[in-house]
């Protein structure tokens, strides 16, 4: 009960703090030094010549999305947040580029995932797992929803080193409270845990310290 507890008010706090931010989101310091990184990393992962369907979770105000809608305009993109205002801010750009329909937005927790077992391509998530309260139940949704083989990709801090933990334990956690930021190990335990058949990861320093997890559906 206390835990379930502490769960609502670590999703509490998430959605309040991302409902405040999302009128500056789009023009935020950190699309440049910490969310552009993590969508880079994130491209790289995906086959650009497949009829992909790719899911977002921790969409925000849908800004990869519509990267993803411009360079791959095949693939079918769905998009899942907690956050009211953020996702009012991504309909509204969504009403103005007629040309962006392929992107598909809903409320909804990460934990309990609103689509039917082995829909996806591919799942992504960048820079939000860390406020996920449940981790282990949200990889294992995404295997859940993820085709055979499919890849998530998930981009959050590095914290292999001092420096590391010095900024996502130390510095962002005292910024946001009720934060988790694992390290490279600890994704690996979680995501095989949750039966995907393989983990990988990948580093970048280019802006703020991060990792990208890849980790294959096997099913």
């Amino acid at each position: 009960m206390r835990k379930t507890i502490e769960a609502h008010r670590t999703k509490k706090a998430a959605e309040d703090e991302f409902d405040g931010w999302a009128r500056k989101y789009d023009r935020s310091i950190l699309q440049r030094f910490l969310f552009t990184p993590a969508h880079n990393l994130i491209m790289g992962e995906i086959d650009t010549g497949r009829h992909a369907r790719i899911l977002d979770v921790g969409c925000g105000t849908c800004v990869f999305a519509f990267r993803m809608a411009a360079h791959f305009p095949r693939a079918g993109i769905f998009c899942i947040d907690l956050s009211g205002e953020m996702l009012r801010a991504a309909k509204k750009k969504l009403d103005a580029r007629p040309g962006a329909g392929a992107i598909r937005i809903k409320m909804a927790d990460s934990e309990r995932l609103p689509y039917a077992n082995n829909t996806f391509d591919y799942i992504t998530c960048s820079n939000s797992f860390h406020h996920y309260p449940d981790q282990g139940s949200v990889a294992r949704e995404m295997r859940r929803v993820l085709k055979p083989g499919g890849k998530a990709l998930i981009v959050d801090g590095f914290k292999d080193n001092f420096i590391g933990r010095f900024i996502y334990d130390g510095i962002v956690e005292w910024i946001e409270g009720g934060v988790k930021h694992l390290n490279s190990g600890e994704f690996k335990e979680l995501f095989l845990n949750a039966g995907f058949g393989s983990v990988a990861h990948r580093n970048s320093f280019l802006g703020l310290p991060i990792t990208l997890i890849v980790a294959a559906a096997k099913k």
